[in-house]
């Protein structure tokens, strides 16, 4: 399953529980995600995509954690069936735009949230980064490597589960876009963190840019548009484990991201086609993480 770009290739929301930023040991440790939450993601002039804070935080007890879940869910939700051990228990998904102080382009945020069940020592970070793709099948990731970011005069830790990822993409078939995000995934005694951002210093380079190209059918074929400049967006994912029930896993998504007014003819089609998707790539996420049991 790969949740965040399906998002990219598409929700401000105050945490729920006050105080939780400053226990959350991961905004210390990862250095995207606490960019990501403090200062959010430029897209110039002054403006910039900002962060939720996470609903949950490793410092919370069983009570607190069920309490502010159910804060989340208010009365749409009732908490033993967000909390079922199903591929098809519901799950919570919010979008809200954001103003980014330019009039041909949309600043977009998609807020996710739902609760998967398997071992979270045990997952990978391969099996992590691979959420930042899609299901196309001709969509492209290619990790960097380190002879790539050393003729760029980038350094990444030996230690830290840090990457550089190129991702080719498609979005609803309509637009396709390329983009280089810094990944850093952290990890404490009861959760996850993987923060990745648009990395603008590959804006306009040769081998891994940061650009959009629009996709039109000629003769039954894709063609791709004139290749655009390409900035602004972000994404981080928290897995928590629940104290109750056993092996439960409250994970949520936060996204924000610019889209220019060109990719498609409605503003709303991407409100309107991602819930279908991201229902798909839930329960496949489910099922990738059952198999850590």
């Amino acid at each position: 399953m790969r949740l965040t770009s399906v998002m990219l290739a598409s929700f401000a929301l105050v945490a729920f529980v006050h105080g939780q930023g400053a226990s959350d040991a991961h905004r210390e440790k990862n250095p995207i995600y606490k960019e990501l939450l403090e200062k959010g993601v430029s897209v110039g002039a002054g403006q910039a995509l900002r962060f939720p804070e996470p609903t949950l935080t490793d410092k919370l007890d069983k009570q607190a954690q069920l309490d502010a879940i159910k804060k989340l869910a208010g009365d749409d939700y009732p908490l033993d069936e967000l909390l079922r051990s199903s591929i098809v228990a519901p799950h919570i998904l919010k979008f809200r735009d954001i103003d980014v102080g330019d009039p041909s382009k949309i600043g977009r945020g998609v807020d996710l949230w739902f609760v998967a069940y398997g071992n979270l020592d045990k997952l990978t970070p391969a099996q992590l980064q691979s959420q930042l793709m899609s299901s196309r099948k001709d969509n492209k990731m290619v990790e960097l490597k380190e002879a790539d970011l050393t003729r760029r005069g980038i350094k990444v830790g030996k230690d830290a589960e840090e990457t550089y990822v190129h991702t080719v993409a498609g979005i609803l078939d309509r637009v396709q876009v390329s983009s280089t995000n810094h990944t850093v995934i952290t990890r404490d005694k009861g959760s996850i963190v993987m923060a990745a951002r648009l990395d603008p210093r590959f804006n306009k380079d040769a081998d891994f840019p940061n650009q959009w190209r629009s996709i039109t059918i000629v003769d039954d074929k894709e063609k791709l548009g004139e290749a655009q400049p390409y900035e602004g967006a972000g994404v981080y994912i928290r897995l928590t484990r629940l104290h109750e029930p056993a092996g439960a896993v409250f994970i949520e998504v936060h996204q924000a991201f610019v889209e220019p007014k060109a990719w498609f003819n409605a503003p709303g089609m991407l409100k309107s086609k991602l819930p279908i998707v991201i229902q798909s790539e839930v329960r496949s996420f489910r099922k990738e993480l059952a198999k850590t049991k």
